[in-house]
Order: C-alpha cells, then structure tokens, then sequence
C-alpha cells in the first residue's frame, strides 16, 4: 500500500529536518528514485501555508541528487561554504580507450575533480589497489 510519494517525503523532510540533514537524506532519495528538485518545488508552490514552508527553498537550493552517500553530500557543502561554486556531481571520466571512472564531483571548465574516499578505499586491498592504478591514467572529462 502506497502511503506517500518521493515528492511528498522529500517535502516533509525539508520542512522538518535540520538542514544539512535533510540536504543529505534528499540528495539519497533523489539519487535513488530519480526525483527532481522541480517536483519538490512544485509541491511546495501547492503548499504556501504549510507548517515549516520557509525551510523548503533553502534545502532545495542545496539538494543534488547525484551524490551516492551522505560524506560526499557532506563534503559538497563544505567546498560550497568554503565559496566554491557547486561542483558537477558524478564525472564521468576517459582515457583514450574509453571509460575509466566516474568521479564524486568537481568542475570540468577547470579539470579539477574531488573524491570521497571512505574507509573501505583503504582497507580493502583490492579497492585500494584499484584507486591507486586509477589515479595514474591520464584522463580526460565528455
């Protein structure tokens, strides 16, 4: 039984939730069913006087859908406060053979790409081995 949809959760969570909590809960619900930060603010104009409505925009204003975990939203922000521009989530990333990686973010008019590395890239001697060999190819951005 469906009881509420993405744009009504993501409405409700704006509204109530601290707000880089609920920049990283959206982002995740955005990434995972595809919802757009248009449909949330469509919901949110059908609903000027709900409790918790001027919580809405600032959230909105933050939400990218493209991070896949709440450290790279996390991390995100910190580059946005710290007075850079929103960096492109989701880089794909080429060699001359074809496809290499998708990076977190970053921002291709500059060639600069940041990553998120939790704890298992250091860990896990495959993964880290992986990173390593990746970080080497000399790359290019579509």
């Amino acid at each position: 039984m469906v009881v509420t949809t993405p744009e009504q959760t993501a409405f409700d969570i704006a509204r109530r939730a601290e707000l880089d909590r609920a920049v990283e809960i959206l982002d995740a619900l955005c990434n995972a069913t595809g919802l757009k930060v248009p449909e949330i603010e469509e919901l949110s104009r059908r609903n000027k006087g709900a409790h918790g409505i001027a919580s809405v925009k600032p959230v909105l204003d933050l939400v990218d859908g493209g991070a896949a975990s709440p450290p790279e939203t996390r991390t995100r922000l910190c580059l946005i406060r710290a007075g850079l521009p929103s960096p492109e989530t989701r880089i794909e990333v080429f060699d001359d053979t074809g496809f290499v990686a998708r990076a977190d973010m970053g921002w291709r008019q500059w060639r600069v790409l940041v990553e998120y590395d939790g704890a298992h890239h250091w860990t896990d001697p495959t993964q880290r081995t992986r990173d390593i060999d990746r970080y080497r190819y000399p790359v290019r951005s579509r």
